[in-house]
């Protein structure tokens, strides 16, 4: 299948992320199906959803504004089903800007899929195809992106995924091209160990920077959750990025990040340089980082200014332990589940309303359900209720989360467990691992936490 068609299926699903029916028949529930994977309309908004939130920048970024700008606008569109006027008034922005950042928002998330497709394809379902799938388009310094597109965004609504020019160093069929789409492909390993990677990539790079004086430090705490990409491909981007990084002048320093993020684990390398630098977009060395990673889930981000200090920041997937559906209509509360839940190992899908929760229970049938009482509609109660009697989230253990001290009355409605608001990340991962442990509802359990 070429990109372009490829990038309207994607488009037309996030059109019609509430329209159950027409998901069902897209051609992408078959296109992203894993071998052997029961895979249907509701598995395809998922995938669709969550490619959508790797977009999101981490809680605190202060990187470009339009990072921000691509997410909110596919978000107020194709979530809230905001008119393209209230995006406008929303986000600030003229119609002629909105329509640039929400077909780069469009790119973005389709290629996080294509990447995907990529992985999962098997020899007999497709034939290799010469036209290189495109990769999200990585961030400048300066904020701009690293393949300008100077068309008129009036025209941009309705270009394929592959139309803008490729970026320098990969051309078309190129050998290099062909070794970094088969690498960047591989399947991930499940659940890697950041600092023991970091370490071997070190290791290999130290003999380089020591003969051009450059130091490497380490930055990274005692403790980070695994990670879900394939080993060689980590290394090779680390080494890439370091071989840059310890080429100039005689005696900069070199330091190596790490920290969880909103969207899982951030590595960085940052520079430290005594005259004004910025990394050189165009080396082939960034452009075959940027699609390994993005082949495998990941994102690259690249930060700089006249400062001499500049970093590139790699953004990959933690490995899920388990999948806990929010149900809270308090997006901030929501934003703060989601930084205990990464911070944990743990995947997070989030509704906002009972009736919404109620479907995607059944869908995805995740490992346990945290949940609001005071919901608008359908309240937390008869949510309880109604996932409680369903043979199908029956099983699905509930950890009622409120600031009403309705202990009793959760647990006599099948609750497993019961936490008072404001909830810190301790008593979150506490009960967690409470309900993994006991899966089955339990009317005895007591508050444990506050």
């Amino acid at each position: 299948m070429e990109q372009s068609q490829f990038f309207r299926l994607v488009r037309d699903a996030l059109n019609h992320l509430d329209d159950a029916p027409f998901l069902e028949a897209s051609p992408l529930v078959n296109l992203l199906a894993g071998p052997g994977e029961r895979f249907d309309g509701g598995a395809l908004r998922r995938q669709v959803a969550e490619a959508l939130e790797q977009l999101r920048p981490p809680q605190g970024e202060s990187g470009p504004e339009s990072s921000w700008r691509r997410y909110r606008c596919l978000y107020l569109r194709h979530v809230h089903g905001a008119s393209s006027e209230r995006v406008q008034e929303e986000l600030r922005v003229s119609g002629r800007q909105m329509r640039r950042d929400h077909l780069m928002g469009l790119k973005a998330v389709a290629a996080i899929l294509w990447a995907k497709r990529l992985r999962l394809r098997r020899p007999e379902q497709d034939a290799p195809s010469p036209t290189r799938p495109r990769t999200p388009t990585g961030i400048a310094p300066e904020g701009g992106p690293l393949v300008s597109d100077r068309r008129d965004p009036d025209q941009l609504e309705s270009d394929p995924l592959d139309a803008s020019p490729l970026e320098p160093g990969l051309h078309e069929s190129s050998p290099l091209e062909v070794e970094v789409t088969k690498l960047g492909s591989s399947p991930p390993d499940r659940s890697l160990n950041v600092k023991q990677i970091v370490l071997t990539v070190v290791d290999t790079i130290t003999p380089l920077a020591e003969s051009r004086g450059v130091r490497i430090q380490l930055a990274l705490p005692g403790q980070l959750p695994p990670i879900t990409i394939n080993r060689a491909v980590l290394r090779q981007a680390l080494l890439n990025l370091l071989s840059l990084a310890v080429e100039g002048e005689h005696g900069r320093r070199v330091e190596i990040r790490g920290a969880t993020g909103a969207l899982g684990v951030e590595l960085q390398v940052a520079i430290s340089s005594s005259r004004p630098t910025a990394w050189r977009t165009a080396d082939e060395r960034i452009v075959t980082t940027e699609r390994l990673i993005a082949l495998q889930g990941g994102v690259l981000h690249l930060e700089g200014g006249e400062s001499g200090h500049f970093a590139a920041r790699l953004q990959l997937p933690v490995a899920p332990t388990a999948t806990v559906l929010v149900i809270d209509d308090n997006l901030d509360f929501a934003r703060l589940f989601r930084r205990y839940l990464w911070a944990g190992g743990y995947q997070m899908i989030q509704a906002s309303t009972g009736s919404q929760a109620i479907r995607l229970a059944r869908e995805v049938h995740p490992h346990v359900i945290t949940l609001d009482v005071m919901m608008p509609a359908l309240d937390g109660w008869e949510t309880l209720q109604v996932l409680r009697r369903d043979e199908a989230t029956s099983g699905i253990p509930v950890i009622v989360c409120s600031v009403l001290r309705e202990r009793d009355l959760a647990f006599s409605l099948g609750a497993a467990d019961f936490l008072v608001k404001p909830v810190t990340q301790q008593a979150l991962h506490a009960a967690l691992e409470r309900c993994l442990a006991s899966p089955l509802p339990a009317a005895h359990v007591t508050e444990r936490s506050q």
